[in-house]
């Protein structure tokens, strides 16, 4: 028999009672001045080990009883849990080696989960957002960066109705009814930039419309953002960064209150931070465009190379920055020109410029 002593507590008053506890194979007795309770030892609950702390014995009439002395609490949890789930997290809480690794477990399955589980979580949201949201997330966006970064379009009129009708087309091309639009704007800190806005707005700065040299060049830019806008990358891109905040809006139902994901659309767009592969899926869309309309592929990949000369050649360090961390989070020109060549025949990609 094994015997400690603790304190008494019967679970509907204050009163603590100093006791001894007796323990055999079957029945726990607890023995105090002029006090006396059996209890059967199946029915009694021992806490698990939090360090030194005492650990607490818990009876089935609602009392219980604070523990002392730890050989005590070796005893009882044998009959009681001899391979409990808390003996096993207290061998590990125990061992520096086990912690360590269960943190390093921890680690590991919290990077899973942003890398690979919240793109998947994300996707699913941006398909449960009505359209009437994302134009609205669009319109707020428009609006911040009209007082941020863009001003009037220095182009003249003739220019962007032409280009306008080039638009016009690719639309009808690909039979969308969505409400796109195109706008043109002057930007010294976007410089040759494109931008597709949830619900429909994809911008062309005058810059790139100059650094274009043909119409096939400013159709394959366009049919890329627009890929974007079909996609719903922007959203998608948003709700990835700010998961845990949308998760919980999405699942409550909030999703008129958006005017704090507006507010964060702004610097992810100018920054440029969509994923590769959503970068990829955008290529692919213009380029499934190109083909049908039998427009070389080379117009887009002079585009491409001639941006990232642009970028990194004669812009301003703003603008250098902006795309230096556009390339850690893009599939490189490189990479983009040589899944063209895997579209079309080898002879028909070139890295022009």
């Amino acid at each position: 028999m094994t015997e400690c002593r603790g304190t008494y507590y019967d679970g509907h008053t204050a009163l603590s009672r100093s006791v001894q506890l007796l323990v055999d194979e079957n029945e726990l007795l607890i023995k105090g001045h002029e006090f006396e309770r059996r209890y059967p030892i199946p029915t009694l609950r021992l806490s698990p080990p939090v360090g030194r702390i005492n650990r607490v014995l818990y009876l089935p009439d609602g009392g219980r009883c604070d523990l002392a002395d730890g050989l005590m609490c070796g005893d009882m949890e044998s009959l009681l849990r001899p391979h409990g789930l808390s003996h096993f997290i207290h061998r590990w809480e125990s061992s520096l080696r086990r912690a360590a690794i269960a943190l390093l477990i921890t680690v590991a399955v919290i990077w899973a989960f942003i890398t690979f589980g919240i793109p998947v979580l994300a996707g699913q949201v941006t398909e449960m957002i009505p359209p009437t949201i994302e134009l609205r997330t669009g319109e707020e966006t428009l609006n911040l960066l009209n007082h941020a970064l863009l001003k009037p379009s220095h182009l003249d009129a003739d220019r962007q109705h032409h280009i306008e009708g080039l638009f016009t087309t690719i639309l009808r091309d690909l039979g969308d009814d969505r409400p796109y639009q195109l706008l043109f704007y002057h930007s010294p800190s976007l410089g040759a930039n494109a931008l597709a806005l949830p619900g429909g707005t994809v911008i062309l700065t005058d810059d790139l419309v100059a650094l274009a040299k043909s119409d096939e060049e400013l159709i394959a830019v366009m049919a890329h953002e627009i890929g974007h806008i079909k996609h719903r990358h922007a959203l998608r891109m948003v709700i990835q960064n700010t998961s845990a905040g949308f998760l919980v809006a999405a699942l409550t139902g909030d999703l008129l209150s958006t005017t704090s994901l507006s507010a964060a659309l702004p610097t992810m767009l100018v920054e440029s931070k969509y994923s590769r592969d959503m970068e990829r899926q955008a290529d692919e869309y213009a380029v499934h465009y190109l083909t049908q309309k039998h427009i070389s592929l080379n117009h887009f990949a002079a585009i491409l190379n001639r941006l990232t000369q642009y970028h990194d050649g004669g812009a301003s360090k703003e603008r250098v920055d902006s795309w230096n961390l556009y390339l850690r989070t893009h599939p490189t020109t490189t990479e983009r020109i040589q899944a063209l060549h895997l579209t079309r025949r080898p002879t028909e990609i070139t890295n022009s410029d």
